[in-house]
């Protein structure tokens, strides 16, 4: 439920403000805005994934939650940008595809 998703919020953001969290949890936080209707803080969270992963643990995960995030928040453009970015061996290419198409 929504409570459980702020609480969750508030613990990322305590732990990231620590200066140890990793990607993890970002994506995590990320996510809990993404549940909690935060469009905007769930992109920027999100993308610190994007932009920051070498390891490439939640890259194909955090790109295709981007770009529903991106959808919700009615930033066309931008989700179809990260939708095209998902590539042909990430596990959602083909429901990236099938939104393009809708996009389109």
């Amino acid at each position: 439920n929504q409570q459980d998703f702020t609480t969750a919020i508030n613990k990322y953001q305590a732990f990231i403000a620590t200066g140890n969290a990793s990607n993890e949890q970002y994506f995590f936080l990320g996510m809990s805005y993404l549940y909690n209707e935060q469009y905007a803080d769930a992109i920027q969270s999100l993308q610190e994934v994007t932009s920051n992963d070498p390891s490439q643990k939640f890259l194909s995960e955090a790109q295709w939650f981007v770009a529903l995030a991106y959808l919700k928040n009615e930033q066309l453009t931008e989700a179809r940008s990260t939708l095209l970015s998902i590539e042909t061996t990430d596990w959602n290419y083909e429901k990236a595809q099938r939104l393009l198409s809708v996009l389109d």
